[in-house]
């Protein structure tokens, strides 16, 4: 209703995203990782999909395995080493 949908919105997005962090880095290096952390938590609680949850009986006991090891090394790594593992 409220959102672009083509390639284009996409681009543009991504272009003024990075140009107002680019400019915006000196403010944004006085922001405390706390508080970072903290936005980044509830944007991750808003938007995780909690009735998924229920299919964890329903799938696959690899999918299963895999799916806890990668959210384990990301936890305790990095995202980057998680997919390559």
């Amino acid at each position: 209703s409220g959102g672009g949908k083509s390639r284009l919105s996409g681009m543009s997005m991504a272009v003024f995203l990075a140009l107002g962090i680019v400019s915006a880095a000196p403010l944004l290096g006085t922001v405390p990782i706390a508080t970072l952390v903290g936005v980044m938590l509830l944007v991750c609680q808003s938007t995780f999909s909690w009735s998924s949850l229920r299919l964890i009986g329903r799938i696959p006991k690899l999918d299963l395995f895999v799916i806890a090891l990668v959210s384990a090394i990301t936890v305790y790594e990095d995202l980057a080493k998680a997919v390559v593992a």
